[in-house]
């Protein structure tokens, strides 16, 4: 199979399926009423048509992985339901193309499904599938190439950090998702992810959020000098016993 020129077409062919024609207002506005009309029932999803369809359009889109040896081209995809079919196959895909071994452009494409499916899905939603999503996100950043852990670090501002308490569960992977990027002080990233950081432990609580840095500390000897870097700028100063 022609890697290039046979992902192309079908991508094209099941992109027809998942999206709205940019023409096609009364499409877009009719899917908007249903989405609506059926909230986040998944039961009301599936009795729902033009879910049925995205159904179809998804498991068109899953079948290309199984077909393409190489990881060319990640599918961007997106629906105005808030409830993705075949999540768990999805994430699981999604995080195979984050491997570091897959060029930095199948990185980029792979993250911006992400931030579809994110957008798509609202806070609720994100909340209840973080964890499918975030296994493959997390253990990124430290192999992810320059130019893309900016799209990244995006993502986990865009729609991680708005979550407030509601991202305790996943606090602890998270951290250990952004140490890397304080081992070498001074490089680009340290000082946004200093900042990440610091809205963390405002939104969560400092003591549950200095917890989870503890337990990170404890789970990741190799994470142990980029966690110090930020403990040394942002732990309380104690005066000299002596002084």
């Amino acid at each position: 199979m022609d890697g290039s020129s046979g992902t192309q077409a079908s991508k094209r062919a099941v992109l027809a399926g998942a999206h709205a024609s940019p023409a096609d207002t009364s499409m877009s506005s009719g899917s908007k009423g249903a989405s609506e009309a059926v909230g986040g029932d998944p039961e009301a999803f599936k009795r729902d048509p033009k879910y049925k369809r995205y159904v179809n359009a998804i498991d068109s889109i899953l079948k290309l992985f199984d077909s393409v040896n190489e990881w060319a081209d990640a599918v961007q995809t997106h629906s105005q339901f808030s409830n993705l079919p075949r999540k768990l196959i999805v994430s699981k895909r999604l995080a195979q193309c984050l491997n570091p071994a897959l060029p930095s452009g199948v990185h980029q494409k792979t993250l911006e499904v992400y931030l579809a499916i994110f957008e798509a899905a609202g806070t609720e939603q994100l909340t209840e599938d973080l964890p499918l999503w975030s296994y493959g996100l997390f253990p990124f950043f430290q192999n992810a190439a320059t130019s893309v852990k900016p799209l990244l670090l995006q993502l986990y501002d865009r729609f991680y950090l708005p979550l407030g308490v509601r991202l305790r569960p996943s606090l602890k992977g998270l951290i250990l998702g952004l140490l890397p990027g304080l081992e070498e002080e001074g490089n680009e990233f340290f000082d946004s992810v200093m900042r990440m950081l610091d809205k963390l432990c405002e939104s969560i609580g400092t003591r549950y959020f200095f917890q989870c840095v503890a337990l990170a500390i404890i789970s990741a000897p190799k994470l142990r000098v980029a966690a110090m870097n930020y403990l040394l700028r942002r732990m309380p100063r104690f005066a000299s016993m002596n002084g």
